[in-house]
């Protein structure tokens, strides 16, 4: 007489819900981890397609970066049609302007695309990157929090030819967007400002670590050379009027 097979008992079926738990609880973190790690290699490889495209204009055009006379760019993350026109002549392409870490849905990604590239003069598009290279009236002269030289940083100036540079290897000219609102009442403690916060509905901090901070971000140098940056050795570097506080 053929007996019933034993099937699994409920203790047994929670015995392996919970062994399969502990499992996805230790693995998800590093497969986490790991798209991360590949997201700042493409964050990357943007810059360094940015850093080609920058260097051989200057190198034909007496060391200047691409520049408009009527660029309205406002904020940092502005890049004129003339520089997005050179980047993408040397084969860069939509996405290279926005950093994979900092997730833009279809429609958002066109509006920022879009945002004032249609302006009689001086177009601009939205990108996701902080670009220290001189263009219009509002981004020249040196670089300042409130109107005064960022605590403990060296005094830096909007970069408008390559050739005025002379430690290229240490002076930063595009880098991922690490912005925040002043919450508390020290502007240089980071623990006083929201990293999280949507800087009127344009941008936000690309990298975030799980402690509510920023992990750090990837920098283009004037020498064309990118390197990434923990949070911890960035510094708060630029704010003006109503824009959001820049570190970098």
């Amino acid at each position: 007489m053929k007996t019933a097979a034993k099937g699994f008992t409920l203790i047994e079926l929670l015995v392996v819900i919970a062994v399969i738990a502990t499992l996805l609880s230790i693995l998800l973190p590093s497969l986490n981890k790991a798209k991360e790690f590949a997201r700042r290699s493409v964050c990357g490889n943007n810059l360094k397609q940015v850093g080609l495209a920058l260097a051989v204009y200057a190198h034909g055009n007496d060391g200047r970066f691409p520049a408009d006379r009527y660029d309205q760019s406002h904020w940092m993350w502005d890049a004129s049609v003339r520089i997005v026109d050179e980047v993408m002549n040397s084969g860069g392409t939509k996405e290279t302007f926005y950093c994979p870490s900092n997730y833009l849905t279809p429609d958002e990604l066109e509006r920022k695309w879009n945002y004032r590239v249609n302006l009689e003069y001086g177009g601009y598009r939205v990108t996701q990157y902080v670009w220290m290279i001189e263009r219009g009236t509002w981004l020249k002269g040196p670089i300042q929090v409130n109107g005064n030289d960022p605590l403990d940083q060296p005094k830096r100036n909007f970069i408008a030819k390559m050739t005025d540079v002379s430690n290229a290897g240490t002076v930063e000219l595009v880098a991922d967007s690490t912005l925040s609102e002043l919450v508390g009442s020290e502007e240089y403690n980071s623990d006083d400002h929201d990293f999280l916060a949507v800087i009127g509905d344009q941008n936000k901090t690309s990298h975030m670590a799980r402690n509510l901070k920023p992990a750090g971000g990837n920098i283009l140098f004037v020498d064309n050379h990118v390197e990434w940056r923990h949070f911890d050795r960035m510094g708060l570097r630029y704010k003006k009027s109503n824009s959001p506080y820049f570190w970098w």
